[in-house]
């Protein structure tokens, strides 16, 4: 199944602070951009940024709005539309709906509805959920089962994440004014701290009444950065879901305990019109601290209070400059490992990186690893560390710790990337080192990764650990990534540094990276025929050599004032 991780939201809304004049929104708050977000859903409860909040208002539970479209007609038999809208931004997604009438409405039947959610025909999720039946004042779809569920939150482009739904009823003769309908959406246990939408409330309003309802469906921070934020703009949609226009009502966020900020809106909404609305005070999320962030309206005369509140959580890094400061994560409570990130990079994969507590000290120090496992599956997934600041042309040594479990396969490989910290960014990066299986079992090995910086300014680092054999399981160990200032990547020795040839073996394909533009490589055999001859730019530089026959090489790479030799090993 086609999944979307969505950290933040992509970009600045292009409407003046209190001076909006188009209602219906055509345009979300939040960019859904594929190349912004990472793809697949993995369990992620060992995720180390997310709090444990839960409850029907939290970012990282199931979150969503059941609003009933046709006002009811007491004494008759009729259709009533509902619209469901999930609004929660983490993966969690929906594998079961129940909604509950109260007495004196009886259930007949589903007439447009015979599943939720997608069907993108992959074996690897559920798919759209079913229509179960109606027992008593219930009417079900899905299976609970906790697996890959298939009714989609609105933030996935994969999914429609609303939903409307048609429900023939036949109605009390002594039925008057607001009726209350109650609903429950069941995670399937994939979000960050996964947790079930229960408690939620549907108005449903006689014929002839006039209906003030003034929801917030969507909202939140206006970035899709997760790193190095300031002053950030807040955003929140209102949408009218009655039949009465409102105007000038307050809106308030607020950021954890702090004093809420709070606003109004001029503009006038008409009914079934949605209007984006961004606060002219920005939030402050200088801090690095993972954040909560809560968006209400308060509309006069609102009869249905419950859909007008939602809650986002928003994460801020503050870059280490490892010019200056080396990136340590030990995973044993103390450096930096709070703003790892375990996303996972393969849709059909149900395990994810989880921080595992040893009896005893492992080989080379610490108690604590992050471990991939499946039984009998691939696993594949990325980690992911807080953001870095680099200066173009240094050199830094990225080291970590792997291993596999006795009998288990899996290997790792390293990108970097520019612009995000997802798995989509991690897939579309710079391979600084490819994928390599572990060569020994059960026993951690020392990893050195050259990293240039290929420009200046903040970049992202993924560590990919992956199975090696279908059916023979997955186990992948991490520990004890630094990341220091190479001594050869200091700038006043950059015209004499070469970063590296690697991989080393290689299949014939390798890369090369230089730390001063007009550069050039040349690859010669044993016998001295020049093979290969190239200019290099500064950074990451790949030389193919896949039609060349399988030995030793010798790569020689040419700066202003230097000439460094490397030895090279081609196997087929």
């Amino acid at each position: 199944m086609k999944k979307i991780y969505l950290l933040g939201f992509a970009s600045m809304i292009a409407l003046g602070v209190n001076a909006q004049t188009t209602l219906t929104v055509k345009n979300p708050l939040k960019q859904k951009n594929a190349a912004q977000v990472g793809v697949a859903k993995t369990r992620n409860a060992s995720n180390a940024v997310a709090r444990n909040i839960g409850g029907p208002m939290s970012a990282q539970a199931m979150t969503g709005i059941l609003n009933c479209q046709t006002q009811y007609v007491p004494g008759t038999t009729m259709d009533l539309v509902f619209e469901l809208e999930l609004t929660n931004t983490d993966a969690e997604y929906g594998d079961k709906l129940d909604i509950t009438f109260p007495a004196n409405f009886t259930i007949n039947s589903t007439l447009n509805t015979p599943d939720l959610g997608p069907d993108d025909g992959e074996a690897s999720s559920d798919g759209p959920e079913a229509f179960v039946g109606i027992t008593g004042q219930t009417i079900t779809w899905g299976n609970d089962d906790n697996y890959y569920g298939g009714i989609v939150p609105s933030y996935d482009p994969n999914g429609p994440g609303t939903y409307v739904i048609t429900i023939n009823v036949t109605i009390g003769a002594m039925v008057t004014g607001m009726q209350t309908a109650t609903f429950a959406v069941s995670g399937d246990g994939f979000g960050a701290n996964p947790a079930d939408l229960t408690g939620g409330v549907c108005a449903m309003f006689e014929q002839g009444m006039t209906i003030i309802d003034g929801a917030v469906s969507d909202g939140g921070p206006q970035t899709a950065s997760t790193c190095g934020n300031t002053l950030v703009p807040i955003g929140i949609r209102i949408k009218n879901y009655g039949n009465d226009s409102i105007m000038n009502f307050p809106v308030s966020y607020q950021i954890d305990a702090l004093t809420a900020v709070n606003e109004v809106v001029t503009d006038t909404i008409l009914p079934g019109d949605s209007l984006d609305f961004i606060f002219s005070v920005p939030a402050d999320f200088t801090a690095e601290a993972d954040y909560v962030v809560k968006m209400w309206t308060s509309v006069s005369g609102e009869l249905v209070p419950a859909n007008d509140t939602i809650a986002v959580d928003f994460q801020n890094s503050v870059p280490v400059n490892l010019s200056t400061t080396p990136y340590v994560n030990t995973f044993e409570g103390t450096g930096n490992e709070y703003f790892a990130l375990y996303i996972g990079a393969n849709a059909g994969s149900t395990v994810n990186w989880a921080l595992v507590t040893n009896s005893a000290p492992n080989s080379h120090g610490g108690v604590r690893h992050l471990n991939l496992q499946a039984a009998a599956a691939i696993g594949d997934a990325w980690v992911m560390f807080k953001c870095m600041n680099v200066t173009m042309g240094e050199q830094y040594d990225l080291t970590y710790w792997t291993k596999t479990s006795a009998g288990a396969n899996g290997g790792t490989s390293v990108n970097i990337n520019l612009t995000g910290q997802t798995a989509a960014d991690m897939n579309a990066g710079v391979e600084i080192k490819p994928f390599t299986a572990n060569t020994a079992n059960n026993v951690y090995q020392q990893i050195s990764v050259p990293l240039v910086a290929p420009a200046s300014g903040t970049i992202y680092v993924g560590i990919r650990g992956a199975g090696t054999a279908a059916g023979a399981g997955t186990s992948v160990r991490l520990d004890d990534i630094n990341i220091t200032m190479s001594p050869v990547g200091i700038k006043d020795n950059a015209a004499t540094a070469v970063v590296g040839v690697f991989p080393n073996p290689n299949a014939g394909v390798f890369t090369v990276s230089a730390v001063e533009n007009n550069s050039s490589v040349e690859v010669y055999s044993v016998l001295g025929e020049n093979v290969f001859s190239s200019k290099l730019v500064k950074g990451y530089n790949t030389v193919d050599l896949s039609t060349v026959a399988a030995g030793t090489y010798v790569v020689k790479v040419k700066s202003a004032n230097a000439t460094t030799t490397k030895r090279i090993v081609i196997n087929k």
